[in-house]
C-alpha cells in the first residue's frame, strides 16, 4: 500500500479516530511481537524490540498528543515517516499483521 493513500486515509479522520487508529496499529503490532518473541533467537528478539519500542514511542505520543490537544509533530511528516519506519526491510517481516491491519483499515473505510 503507499504512503500516500494511507496519509490521505488518516488525514481524513477525525482526531479521535486517528488516535483510535494508532491505538489499534500498537495492538496488532503487539501481536506480531509474540511471533517474534515464539520464533526467533534472543538476538533477533532484543533487535526486533528496540525498533518496536520506538514505533510504540512515536505512536503512543502522536495519540495522547491527539487526544490532549497538545502540540504534535508536523502533519505533514508524521504518518509518512511511521509507515516509512514499519515497511523498511529489517521490520517488514515482523510486522506482517500490523501492515495488513493498516490495508485493512484503510480499505474499509474507502468502501464506505
Amino acid at each position: 500500500m503507499e504512503v500516500e493513500e494511507i496519509k490521505a486515509w488518516f488525514w481524513s479522520q477525525s482526531a479521535a479516530d486517528r488516535a483510535a487508529s494508532l491505538f489499534s496499529l500498537m495492538h496488532m503490532m503487539t501481536v506480531d511481537f509474540r511471533g517474534v518473541a515464539l520464533d526467533h533467537p534472543s538476538d533477533v528478539i532484543v533487535e526486533v524490540a528496540k525498533k518496536f519500542n520506538e514505533l510504540f514511542h512515536g505512536l503512543s505520543g502522536y495519540g495522547l498528543a491527539t487526544l490532549s490537544g497538545l502540540e504534535q509533530v508536523p502533519e505533514d511528516t508524521f504518518i509518512e515517516s511511521v509507515v516509512l519506519s514499519m515497511q523498511q526491510p529489517d521490520m517488514r517481516p515482523y510486522l506482517s499483521l500490523a501492515l495488513r491491519d493498516v490495508e485493512r483499515m484503510v480499505r474499509s473505510s474507502t468502501s464506505v
